[in-house]
């Protein structure tokens, strides 16, 4: 199926994170208006201009979920307001907004919640930096946009980058652009759990890159206000797995996270076609270490007793075979049970 997705707009003022619940508290639970338009000018009171256009709106529009005509469904917010038959109503995700933010209880967890359940470019770091990606800035957090990057599966994507020739937020969404769009959209769209999801901009293929830097980060240090991000070592920016798990509903956090019960072949298959040369053979220490954040990153041992037990088990239960092996290079890691001639390996997944 098709989804297409407009452009994340969030509020304008980086660090006022509390205007997106001022604007819902404005509005009635059920809004009597035919279009987004009306609602900006004739609730909000935002100004029009000469050609009929609301002035300086964008962060209320970002407050919408999902569009949808004969043809097309478009995703265009973060599903806080939804349009039915005759009018617009305020979803689940805003009137619990609004009664946290009422009574002053842990409300910007909330909101950061609903982002890390709707919008798909949030859901799209998210997923990264939960999954053994990390988030790097060469001179600080939130400094030097056009040199910051998503490592991810050792590939560097380049997600405030406007320019359709980097290695862009698109790229990585479209690794895994069903677990992008997540449960919680298919369940509002009627969508099967396996149907195959393909991510697609409103007037063109690719989804917009239009001042991607400007609104990604405005999430992003929402994040940081919430202590849902830690600097792993210098540059490296990850997000807090525990932390998150603490501050957020169990189903959403599942939603974000690659888990054994995922299938873990299934997982592996995708790792090594991504991580192997021409051959086949693939560094045994790069993606079982990428595996275990996908599949066990709870797991208390290190990466390469974690590697050494899960190979070994899965060849002893028949669900793996070492087809052959061979000595690498330094940066492939010690090899299965610190065996040189087994650092790079070539595997088959036993049906």
């Amino acid at each position: 199926m098709i989804i297409k997705m407009g452009t994340d707009r969030f509020w304008v003022r980086v660090s006022n994170i509390e205007r997106w619940a001022d604007i819902l508290s404005t509005l009635p639970e059920r809004i009597p208006c035919k279009n987004k338009k009306d609602i900006a000018k004739d609730y909000l009171h935002y100004k029009v201009d000469e050609g009929g256009r609301i002035i300086n709106a964008d962060e209320v529009y970002g407050l919408f979920g999902v569009e949808k005509s004969k043809t097309s469904v478009t995703i265009v917010g973060s599903n806080f307001i939804k349009e039915n038959d005759d009018c617009y109503e305020l979803t689940e995700g805003a009137i619990n907004l609004l009664n946290n933010y009422k009574h002053n209880a842990a409300w910007e967890k909330t909101l950061g919640e609903q982002l890390l359940k709707y919008s798909l470019r949030v859901r799209t770091l998210a997923l990264a930096l939960l999954n053994g990606g990390y988030l790097y800035f060469e001179k600080g957090y939130m400094e030097n946009f056009t040199s910051a990057y998503i490592n991810y599966e050792n590939i560097d994507y380049h997600i405030f980058s406007s320019k359709s020739e980097d290695i862009n937020i698109n790229n990585l969404l479209n690794v895994y652009s069903s677990k992008v769009l997540g449960p919680f959209w298919k369940e509002e769209l009627n969508i099967i759990d396996d149907e195959i999801i393909q991510i697609q901009g409103v007037n063109k293929e690719e989804p917009s890159l239009g001042s991607m830097s400007t609104y990604l980060k405005i999430p992003m240090m929402l994040f940081e206000y919430l202590n849902w991000l830690k600097e792993e070592a210098d540059g490296k920016y990850i997000l807090d797995k525990h932390k998150i798990k603490e501050d957020i509903s169990e189903e959403i956090f599942n939603s974000l996270i690659f888990d054994v019960s995922l299938d873990d072949m299934e997982v592996l298959k995708e790792l090594i076609v991504n991580n192997s040369d021409a051959r086949g053979f693939f560094s045994l220490e790069i993606v079982g270490s990428f595996l275990k954040d996908k599949i066990d990153s709870g797991d208390e041992k290190s990466y390469d007793q974690w590697i050494d037990h899960y190979f070994m088990s899965s060849i002893n239960e028949g669900r793996l075979r070492i087809v052959d092996h061979e000595q690498g290079q330094p940066r492939h890691g010690r090899g299965l049970f610190g065996k040189k001639d087994y650092q790079l390996i070539k595997l088959e997944i036993v049906n």
